[in-house]
């Protein structure tokens, strides 16, 4: 919940990614891939300070199969993959 509030992203997003990395959709309070969902919506501003964590989760989102996800997830990791990193 505080990375969709945007709290503490320094601290708390190259933990949620290393989750990621063990299990991409994991869930967090809501439903099986909420933590990948509020990971990839960061602003775009967060990724520019934090080139590790992001490379590491591309390669976290490359491993997501398109049948897993529904249609909305499918668009955000779309959309994280053409943003600018």
């Amino acid at each position: 919940m505080l990375i969709g509030q945007q709290v503490g992203l320094p601290v708390l997003v190259p933990r949620a990614v290393r989750v990621l990395e063990a299990d991409p959709l994991a869930e967090g309070d809501f439903y099986p891939g909420d933590l990948l969902v509020a990971v990839i919506r960061v602003p775009a501003a967060y990724w520019v300070t934090d080139r590790d964590s992001r490379a590491r989760l591309e390669a976290v989102l490359a491993t997501v199969e398109p049948g897993e996800v529904d249609d909305e997830t499918r668009a955000e990791i779309n959309k994280f993959g053409r943003a600018e990193g």
